[in-house]
């Protein structure tokens, strides 16, 4: 089976998710931070 000759080729699409999905998340918070001066501490 693939996973007993490369088991990394599994993880690879998670890992690019989770990457995405912290990229759009600091993205956002740096747009809302821009956005709304108020919301700065």
């Amino acid at each position: 089976s693939l996973m007993t000759i490369s088991p990394w080729i599994p993880f690879s699409p998670g890992i690019a998710i989770f990457i995405s999905v912290m990229i759009f998340n600091l993205l956002g918070d740096t747009i809302r931070d821009y956005a709304d001066p108020k919301s700065r501490r």
